[in-house]
């Protein structure tokens, strides 16, 4: 698998995970987030899916856990905003990181199982 693809998997992942972390109520250096557990287990169900796949992956595994990573990403975002808890600028900021971070991973990981 292409280097870069693995490393924006393996920063996917990270910040998926810390962020599933964060909205589970751990205590996350720099990063503030409202106790939300659908987000969490959303989140966290995408951090690890990501993480098997820049472990053990192709490009075709790496599209597919990306997109169960921002389908969980959006429904952590609604989760968020049903839940009626307070927004962090951080915690914005982070999401649209991390669906911009998903949507090239998307683009890399087709052209990748395409060739």
């Amino acid at each position: 698998m292409d280097r870069l693809l693995k490393l924006l998997l393996g920063l996917q992942a990270l910040i998926l995970i810390l962020a599933a972390a964060a909205h589970m109520g751990l205590p996350v250096p720099w990063l503030a987030g409202p106790r939300v557990i659908t987000a969490a287990v959303a989140e966290g169900i995408g951090g690890l899916a990501i993480l098997y796949a820049s472990l053990h992956g192709g490009a075709r595994t790496a599209f597919v856990c990306q997109a169960i990573a921002l389908t969980g990403a959006l429904l952590s975002l609604a989760a968020i905003s049903q839940s009626g808890a307070p927004r962090y600028v951080i915690t914005d900021l982070g999401q649209v990181m991390l669906l911009a971070a998903l949507a090239a991973g998307l683009v890399i990981s087709d052209r990748g199982a395409r060739s």
